[in-house]
């Protein structure tokens, strides 16, 4: 962000009225349109208030604005019947046990076994949850900007956890506008919970973002949930709950933030699913990977789903309380 921009932001904060900001900047209202765009394109939501007397008072909104969930459909063009894709969640960036070395030799791992899709489950900045200044979040954003790994041919699908919500519902900062805007190969998948089609079959992105009191529906009809693949971050831990209809993964933190209740190791999934003749998943198959020298397999679970296929839409990952919001 430049330094104008900052000032900017400063006199927004302060309650500067658009007439004051112009005086203040020396520019014109072409030029304030200008500033006020490339701060939305820097991830501020933005409104503003007109008063009688005829002065625009702009307003950072500090919640959201849009809607909690994305829906994305990926095509299968290297193998109509195989999906894969590497699972990661709890970057942590900004926190003082993040570890970007990690992050380089997945990139490399990506590479070697020609997988061009890394699902991020949340938290991929440390956010503002212990009470960090503005600077700090933005210092955050900005690191991993420019220090995470970038591959032409590697998309990171992210859905945004409640650390990433903390600088938005903080200051007004939506990390998920600035990644995207700033780097084409980050997708956003939204906030909270998100659903990934392919072909016939659903996939489940979840992060709770429970401090705002947003969290994702885990209460579905159990025949919407048939042949579905729940990808969970947050726990820091992994886990694996399965039964002939779902497959629930509890995601590794790649951060070295882990909690002395689990007996478990910073890691990444890779997973791989294989679809039957109606398109619809069949075979999940699970690569647990850490990291040493070199990333290795720890364990690999195979499990079948069976059951009839029921799509699940976006509306029904959203519970009541998070439609209200909306």
């Amino acid at each position: 962000m430049t330094d104008i921009n900052k000032k900017l932001l400063e006199l927004i904060i302060e309650g500067k009225t658009t007439a004051e900001i112009m005086a203040i900047l020396k520019i014109s209202h072409k030029q304030l349109l200008i500033r006020l765009n490339s701060l939305k394109n820097n991830g501020y939501n933005l409104s503003y208030n007109v008063s009688d007397d005829g002065k625009i008072k702009y307003n950072i909104l500090k919640s959201i604005v849009a809607s909690l969930t994305n829906t994305l459909t990926i095509s299968l063009e290297k193998n109509p019947s195989t999906f894969t894709a590497l699972i990661v969640a709890d970057y942590h960036t900004g926190h003082e046990r993040q570890n970007y070395d990690r992050i380089s030799k997945l990139y490399e791992y990506s590479t070697k076994e020609d997988i061009n899709i890394i699902i991020n489950c949340g938290d991929i900045i440390h956010g503002c949850c212990n009470n960090e200044e503005e600077k700090i979040v933005q210092k955050q954003i900005e690191y991993l900007i420019k220090n995470h790994p970038y591959d032409k041919d590697i998309l990171n699908l992210v859905c945004f956890g409640n650390h990433d919500y903390s600088a938005l519902e903080k200051y007004g900062i939506d990390i998920s506008k600035i990644l995207c805007y700033e780097r084409s190969d980050f997708v956003s998948l939204g906030f909270g919970a998100s659903l990934i089609n392919i072909k016939n079959g659903q996939i489940i992105v979840s992060h709770p973002v429970s401090h705002a009191k947003l969290k994702g529906n885990y209460n579905w009809p159990r025949e919407t949930l048939e042949r579905k693949i729940i990808l969970k971050g947050h726990g820091h831990h992994d886990f694996i709950k399965t039964s002939e209809k779902k497959c629930i993964i509890k995601v590794p933190t790649l951060s070295d933030i882990i909690y002395s209740q689990y007996s478990t190791v910073p890691g990444a999934l890779k997973l791989t699913i294989e679809l039957n003749e109606d398109l619809q998943f069949e075979i999940v198959n699970i690569e647990h990977l850490i990291f040493m020298d070199n990333i290795k397999t720890t364990s690999f679970t195979k499990h079948e789903l069976t059951g009839k296929q029921k799509l699940l839409t976006e509306d029904k990952i959203l519970t009541r309380k998070q439609k209200r919001i909306i």
